[in-house]
């Protein structure tokens, strides 16, 4: 399972890869469809994934709008309540998703720092705050878990009960 699903058209790898790449580094664990195991299904994998994410990024482009994947894996988020587009191009988002508002990443020049970069980042981790009540990112929640299970091991050592 992982925070943050990528749907995007084969044409825009690269970007998603990027954007993917930066994403990790924040701290979210992220899907892509490049990352299928051997001998696992495309469509498992990626249903599977789809199925399980707590937030959907689509990535709108001049191949996304044509996509009928990226319109079905988009329309899974915007059903669920977990779809965050992003404008990768200045086009018109797909009927049924041109009232929900878009981060706009026309210009992000592929730079954890710059403005747009940011204000995603902004918007996810509001986003994770308002729908998890203040849930962190999925590989810090196991840092967090680990954490608790050490105290509470080394106060039952300690024969403390008061975690």
């Amino acid at each position: 399972m992982s925070d943050i699903f990528i749907s995007y058209a084969k044409e825009d790898r690269v970007w998603a890869e990027s954007l993917a790449q930066r994403l990790r580094k924040r701290g979210w664990s992220v899907f892509w469809d490049r990352t299928i195991p051997t001998g696992k299904t495309w469509r498992g994998v990626v249903g599977k994934e789809l199925e399980d994410a707590h937030c959907v990024i689509v990535l709108w482009s001049d191949a996304s709008i044509s996509s009928d994947w990226v319109h079905e894996e988009a329309d899974d988020g915007r059903q669920r309540g977990i779809l965050l587009p992003v404008f990768k191009e200045n086009v018109i988002p797909p009927i049924g998703f041109r009232h929900i508002q878009a981060e706009d990443l026309t210009n992000w020049d592929n730079k954890e720092d710059s403005l747009a970069f940011l204000g995603l980042t902004d918007d996810i981790r509001h986003y994770w705050h308002r729908l998890f009540m203040n849930v962190e990112p999925q590989s810090w929640r196991r840092r967090a878990s680990v954490s608790l299970i050490l105290v509470m091991y080394n106060r039952t050592l300690n024969n403390r009960g008061d975690y």
